[in-house]
């Protein structure tokens, strides 16, 4: 990890801690990560890049709220309440509904900051009940709770624990040809220890997380699985802003029945070596970028192994003072349990490229716009998509306690598979209470 003292507001371990631990919960998996923003735009399957330094940090901390202070632990509990319109929400191609939906998503995090301990534990959810279209009502849920202590001067292990409850999108195409939603529970933990040797460090991470699927109306328990994972990361502080490293992994993916309701076997093992670099360049532009070879092996021969590159981009630019632009970017290989034409898909091939700018009307005014760009190729079969999206946003930050956003998003699919085209506009308005 690049550490750059001026850029520091927090001391220079409290700041690695926060970069550590968001480390942690990424690789705990997406199910862990955001829980609102999945309906819209597919967001769980992003990793955006860390938002340290970006405009909205640099000019909202007068109107960041205070928290409760227990302890050594700050508390910052929140509830945002709000209202989504979609003009498709079973993203179809024809005979389409459209509904309204109240939106209800609290949180709850703690945090205690020592100068060689950090720990962080978050709870919240989301709820959301439309007024006619009911199949879509959903409640997600999640608590976890992270570590990270510093042993020696430049080492510091960290542990990950996490609860999930989630569901699947309309847009996934698992999840088409299902009237209920499908739900699911997520528990795992990642644990890792950094190792710092003046300029060189070497990082080891493991992790497991068990996935249960559940739909009112169909069995998809086939689905159920655990997924294990270790991993090296090797790497130079070239520079006080640049890093450059090797990284290997080894994920096993293992299905609570070996031989699935299509009579497919689709456990696997996947490999991954490549390497990548951190920057740090005086706050004007950071982030990451990697790059490397995958290999997924299957237990069966059911399925074709799969063979191709796996890459993540995130990167933050500062331009002005008013002004950030994010740009993030991925390739990897997705499980998934599509059957296209009487042939199953042996995985998913990932593909997305996204571009987000940021910019400060006033202290406490941001406006937001995006676009995002997803490519899907369900390897086997003869189905490929295509998702282009758009939107734009507003943030008003009225004061510590409160704060006002308006969203629109566009999204529109192209595909070859029959009637699984749609064009999607979703808007979104609430309030945000903290405390």
């Amino acid at each position: 990890m690049i550490v750059n003292t001026t850029l520091a507001r927090l001391p220079s371990f409290g700041r690695r801690c926060r970069r550590l631990d968001r480390a942690l919960r990424l690789s705990v998996g997406s199910a862990l990560a955001m829980l609102s923003a999945a309906s819209v735009a597919q967001a769980q399957t992003l990793r955006l890049p860390d938002p340290a330094n970006t405009t909205v940090d640099q000019n909202q901390e007068e109107y960041q709220p205070l928290g409760i202070v227990a302890g050594t632990f700050i508390i910052l509990p929140s509830v945002r309440t709000g209202l989504r319109f979609d003009d498709n929400v079973f993203a179809r191609d024809h005979n389409k509904d459209g509904d309204t939906t109240l939106i209800v998503t609290p949180s709850i995090t703690a945090t205690s900051q020592l100068p060689n301990r950090f720990i962080s534990m978050q709870a919240g959810g989301e709820v959301a009940r439309y007024v006619d279209q009911t199949d879509n009502n959903y409640t997600d849920l999640y608590a976890r709770a992270s570590a990270i202590q510093n042993v020696f001067d430049q080492d510091r292990v960290g542990a990950t624990f996490g609860v999930t409850r989630y569901h699947e999108d309309r847009t996934s195409a698992d999840q088409e040809a299902f009237r209920k939603l499908t739900t699911i529970t997520a528990t795992g933990g990642t644990l890792t220890y950094h190792k710092g040797l003046d300029r060189l460090f070497l990082e080891g991470t493991g992790s497991a997380q068990y996935l249960s699927f559940d739909n009112p109306s169909e069995d998809v328990s086939d689905r159920n699985r655990i997924q294990t994972q270790v991993g090296v990361r090797a790497g130079y502080q070239v520079s006080p802003n640049i890093a450059a490293y090797g990284i290997t992994t080894v994920r096993r993916n293992d299905y609570d029945q070996s031989v699935n309701n299509n009579g497919v076997k689709r456990s696997s093992t996947t490999y991954f070596g490549g390497v990548g670099t951190d920057i740090d360049i005086t706050g004007l532009l950071y982030g990451s970028f990697d790059l490397g070879f995958v290999y997924r092996a299957y237990d069966g021969t059911d399925l074709n192994d799969v063979t191709g590159f796996q890459s993540d981009l995130n990167l933050t630019w500062n331009p002005t003072e008013l002004t950030s632009v994010i740009l993030n970017g991925r390739t990897t290989l997705q499980e998934t349990t599509l059957t296209v034409d009487d042939d199953t898909a042996s995985t998913d091939s990932y593909k997305q490229l996204g571009l987000t700018v940021i910019h400060a009307l006033r202290p406490n005014v941001f406006l937001t716009a995006t676009t995002r760009y997803i490519r899907d190729d369900y390897l086997d079969t003869s189905r490929s998509d295509n998702t282009f999206q758009a939107g734009v946003g507003a943030r008003w930050l009225i004061n510590r306690r409160m704060s006002y956003d308006a969203n629109y998003m566009f999204s529109k699919r192209l595909t070859n598979a029959d009637d699984a085209d749609y064009a999607r506009n979703v808007f979104l308005t609430g309030i945000t209470l903290s405390f």
